[in-house]
């Protein structure tokens, strides 16, 4: 088995562990939305509710969150939750007069600079889901870093309406 085959394996048994403490553990603000571990700081977490009318197989998922106060400069490299089988960092620019999505491997974050995951620009993106959260439910997530290891944070779904005064 190749070392990024390894890091994948050993990622899925953390991610069932710590799916199953996320609803208990996570840090901040009350409700969800933000989480302080191992040196990192996601705040302002929020996921609008997906519009429907199709299968949950053929629905995404937007997530945008912002991460912050970092204890030394770290790397996203993959997101994990129950309620997608894909999760992972798209970045929107335009190309040609389109706006385009592509996934990005690996989110770099600076220590001294935050990183905003917002509408319009990079954000999480949750594909083909398993089952759709409405408004008013939370996502668990586990954002796993490069150094600092897994964090988790139960991410609230809101309405597009409401998305403006949640978004970070």
């Amino acid at each position: 088995m190749t070392t990024a085959r390894t890091r994948a394996a050993s990622r899925r048994t953390v991610l069932v562990a710590g799916l199953v403490t996320v609803a208990c553990s996570c840090g901040g603000k009350a409700g969800g939305g933000s989480a302080d571990q191992n040196g990192i700081r996601i705040t302002d977490a929020v996921s609008p509710a997906p519009a429907g009318g199709v299968s949950p197989r053929e629905m995404t998922m937007a997530v945008y969150l912002t991460i912050s106060e970092t204890a030394a400069a770290d790397t996203l490299d993959s997101i994990a939750t129950p309620v997608a089988r894909t999760a992972r960092v798209h970045d929107e620019k335009m190309d040609n007069g389109m706006q385009m999505m592509m996934p990005v491997s690996a989110l770099p974050v600076e220590r001294t600079h935050p990183v905003r995951l917002a509408p319009g620009g990079s954000h999480i993106m949750l594909e083909n889901l398993v089952r759709v959260p409405a408004s008013g439910d939370s996502v668990p997530l586990v954002l796993f870093f490069r150094h600092a290891g897994a964090i988790r944070l139960k991410v609230p779904v809101v309405s597009y309406g409401a998305l403006d005064s949640h978004a970070p």
